[in-house]
């Protein structure tokens, strides 16, 4: 059972960063009705004089957890989900871990729609759209001026390389590295995009490469960004 300790004396950022380590969602910490800064230690913040450590265990639920933090030690916290918003009460902490490894196989009999698909479930706020090497070149003054490959289709009637090996994507997955890993497999360049609030859609830049996808996604999430619809929906 994979389980968290802290003590009176463990900074924020530290337990923001144990939290995420062990169960792959983030951990909101306050002081009073704000978030905490991170150099604050768990002493500083707490409402109320408690005890001086925490003890949180997998097989708790997200209610249990939240309230295990106040009896124990007097720190308010809400637990996150995979996308960035706040986690069902109900959900085991386990379980939040589990979603966010869970991930998108990808192989030649499945079409790009459904990868499309299964990959919205996982990342709401993000698009994918899959180029030919020749039809990337096109674009590389402006993406815009290209076109995606028919959605319809199957991963193997359209890609250049042949790889028996399935593809995995999940969350914590770099945009560098999806990118990577759909052309070293199937020789095909796969493109990230995102939509504004007015419906317009944009390809996603290279400033985001380091993110993860669980981060790309959350960052939409917290700026308010409608979820990605695909204009074939």
């Amino acid at each position: 059972m994979i389980e968290l300790k802290a003590k009176g004396n463990t900074l924020v950022k530290t337990l923001k960063a144990e939290f995420k380590e062990k169960y792959k969602v983030s951990l909101r910490v306050y002081h009073g009705v704000n978030f905490a800064a991170d150099d604050e230690t768990l002493a500083n913040i707490r409402q109320e004089k408690k005890g001086d450590d925490i003890h949180i265990l997998g097989g708790l639920t997200v209610a249990e957890a939240e309230a295990a933090f106040l009896d124990q030690i007097g720190v308010k916290v809400q637990v996150e989900n995979k996308f960035g918003e706040l986690a069902d009460d109900s959900k085991k902490l386990s379980h939040l871990r589990d979603a966010t490894q869970k991930g998108i196989v990808v192989d030649g009999r499945k079409s790009l729609a459904t990868i499309q698909k299964e990959f919205s479930k996982h990342f709401p706020k993000l698009g994918l759209y899959f180029f030919t090497p020749e039809e990337y070149q096109k674009g590389q003054a402006n993406l815009e001026d290209i076109e995606p490959l028919d959605s319809s289709l199957t991963v193997g009637e359209v890609r250049t390389l042949k790889n028996l090996e399935n593809l995995s994507i999940n969350g914590n997955l770099h945009i560098k590295n999806l990118e990577k890993n759909f052309l070293d497999h199937y020789g095909l360049y796969a493109i990230l995009a995102n939509s504004d609030n007015e419906g317009e859609k944009y390809y996603v830049g290279h400033e985001h490469d380091e993110k993860s996808l669980t981060e790309l996604n959350k960052l939409y999430v917290e700026q308010n960004i409608e979820d990605y619809n695909y204009d074939y929906e």
